[in-house]
């Protein structure tokens, strides 16, 4: 789920998750961030306390519309990351890449 708010169409994350079967699913996020902290702290609370779930769940952030594009490709590659089994990291990691963390991205603001 991507967004730069709270749910404000349709089913709200917790609705869904009782409507639907979302067992052995990993809902991960991505915040826009933007330029009033108060908001960015709640919209990252949000996500943290409602939309993300699942073993492994992690939450991307996109300083601003203009970084989006990077905060995308970003999920999206952590997201489709082989896992290699027995040490539960992402392949690259396991390549001595450097670990992939599951803590929001706190890159350059832009």
């Amino acid at each position: 789920m991507a967004g730069d708010g709270k749910n404000n169409e349709g089913f709200p994350p917790a609705s869904a998750y009782r409507a639907f079967p979302f067992q052995g699913t990993r809902v991960n996020g991505l915040a826009i961030l933007g330029p009033d902290q108060e908001e960015n702290d709640e919209l990252i609370g949000f996500y943290r306390n409602e939309v993300l779930r699942g073993p492994g769940a992690f939450l991307e952030i996109a300083w601003g519309f203009r970084d989006y594009e990077r905060a995308m490709r970003r999920k999206l590659e952590r997201e489709l990351a082989v896992v290699t089994i027995g040490l539960g990291l992402p392949a690259r990691a396991a390549q001595g890449r450097g670990p992939i963390s599951a803590a929001a991205d706190t890159g350059p603001r832009q």
